[in-house]
């Protein structure tokens, strides 16, 4: 599986995040490849402080 991120963005204040990208996999064992796109929305209290994720969401389909 690997993921590129397309496109990152944080707020002016610092304490907002968003990150999207698109997933790709293959499974072997069935013989087919998927791809997807994801988005996390992160926060945090201050400059300082750890990510915290709010909102993970992705989407995945078979690839031809």
């Amino acid at each position: 599986m690997s993921h590129t991120v397309e496109d990152q963005f944080i707020s002016v204040d610092g304490t907002q995040a968003v990150m999207k990208g698109v997933t790709r996999a293959a499974v072997e064992s069935q013989r087919f490849q998927l791809e997807g796109s994801y988005i996390y929305v992160l926060e945090r209290e201050n400059e300082g402080a750890p990510w915290q994720i709010v909102l993970d969401m992705f989407n995945n389909y078979a690839a031809d």
